[in-house]
């Protein structure tokens, strides 16, 4: 039990000194103060799981932190293990959950990293819709060889839902 309230004293400490970073590399005032909202959210959550230092910077804790508090903006958490990475403070960031995809999905994203040379982001971006075709078509019960263009239309439309609705509102 000892060891966790070190653990916790050096979250405090890490907090502190990321939004002393913060400040002097010019985040603004306002991200600053949403930062420390945020990461006061997760070290409570953090204490009252009791959890070690190896535990605390993981995707399986940050997805019961986003569970439990019903939170969906965790940059700051993600901003922290980065920071935290980059001093050796914790052996990885908290990497975001990847689908793993089946063999044609992976060879298209290999072929287009390798022969486009395109970013991390974009491949990120292929990545993100070719699993949600991967679940939709895996729900439906159809092979990809049997892919029709309705079934394409049919999951464009359901795909793109949510952004055609943010659309709506602006």
């Amino acid at each position: 039990m000892q060891k966790t309230a070190t653990d916790i004293e050096a979250l405090h400490r890490a907090i502190h000194l990321y939004q002393k970073w913060m400040q002097q590399v010019g985040y603004s005032l306002q991200t600053r103060g949403n930062y420390q909202c945020q990461l006061r959210h997760w070290t409570r959550f953090v204490a009252d799981k009791n959890l070690p230092w190896e535990q605390i910077f993981t995707v399986d804790t940050l997805t019961a932190f986003r569970k439990t508090l019903k939170v969906k903006n965790v940059s700051a958490v993600y901003g922290l293990s980065r920071n935290l990475y980059a001093q050796k403070q914790i052996f990885a960031p908290i990497g975001k959950k990847r689908w793993h995809l089946p063999e044609p999905y992976a060879a298209y994203i290999e072929y287009r990293r390798g022969n486009h040379r395109v970013s991390r982001g974009y491949t990120g971006s292929i990545h993100r819709v070719l699993a949600g075709l991967h679940q939709w078509l895996d729900k439906r019960d159809i092979a990809i060889a049997d892919i029709t263009i309705s079934h394409i239309d049919a999951f464009c439309a359901e795909f793109n839902a949510p952004l055609a609705l943010s659309l709506i509102h602006i």
